[in-house]
């Protein structure tokens, strides 16, 4: 899965210092060589002393392209990672990607982190499952939007709470269905319960998509098959607020019968 020569073993005397190799000629697509570690998935040491036997591994930082990559290293990361990520910072989600990264995916999935100059989250796709034939063109950005005219009413028409418009540069029929992973933490609390909505454009009215998604750190994730403008929105309190009346004249209407039936037997 990488390319270059691990470096040779080495025998070193019990509390000796181990010098680290230099890690000359190791790289790996869509990562820098950052050092050893002591372990897989570790971070870099920057010194050891020799008490026992001892594995290293090279430790990898990711890269953040501040542009997107040559077709043939986006093709790189994906045949040289069994879990492929692709990190992009937020200047160049608008740029196109070819569909035919997505075809040569095979059974992987492939992660599309969008980060901000801090290095941050801010949201991700995964992209995972067949790839479809004459699928729209995407993009990776997402946006918070201000909702027009139509879309306002089509909102209030639907009766929720809180609105949050997300706009989508990506147009049409995904490539291949993916996850989306948002940072909502500005906007909602975490354990807050959203209902995700598409906006049809043609009708203008916004269709239920089935999700109720829940923030957890912030977050929220949901699933797509295909991209244009959508709503996450609470419930709205009026609907709370009638299910609660419901209940409450239920529990009424059987109280009354209980009454009416031990007033019969008295009789």
């Amino acid at each position: 899965k990488r390319t270059g020569t691990a470096p040779p073993s080495a025998s070193l005397g019990y509390g000796a210092a181990l010098t680290l190799p230099a890690g000359d000629g190791m790289a790996r697509a869509g990562y820098t060589f950052g050092g050893w570690s002591l372990t897989p998935s570790g971070t870099a040491i920057a010194e050891h002393t020799v008490t026992g036997n001892v594995t290293l591994y090279a430790a990898w930082n990711i890269i953040t392209y501040s542009e997107v990559p040559s077709t043939e290293e986006l093709e790189d990361i994906i045949q040289q990672n069994d879990e492929p990520v692709l990190q992009i910072g937020g200047n160049v989600t608008g740029t196109t990607l070819d569909n035919t990264l997505f075809e040569g995916l095979g059974d992987k999935t492939l992660t599309i982190d969008v980060v901000d100059d801090e290095g941050r989250v801010l949201y991700s796709w995964s992209f995972a499952g067949d790839y479809k034939e004459g699928a729209g063109t995407f993009k990776a950005d997402i946006s918070k939007a201000v909702p027009d005219a139509d879309l306002e009413n089509a909102i209030g028409s639907t009766n929720v709470g809180n609105p949050l418009v997300l706009n989508f540069a990506a147009s049409g029929e995904l490539p291949i269905n993916a996850s989306v992973t948002y940072y909502v933490g500005d906007d909602y609390a975490d354990g807050t319960v959203l209902i995700l909505f598409f906006y049809n454009e043609e009708t203008k009215q916004l269709e239920d998509q089935g999700q109720d998604v829940t923030v957890t750190d912030g977050k929220v994730t949901f699933d797509l098959t295909h991209c244009s403008s959508y709503v996450l929105a609470e419930p709205s309190p009026e609907e709370d607020d009638n299910t609660m009346l419901y209940i409450g004249i239920a529990a009424a209407a059987i109280a009354i019968i209980a009454v009416a039936a031990i007033v019969i037997r008295r009789r």
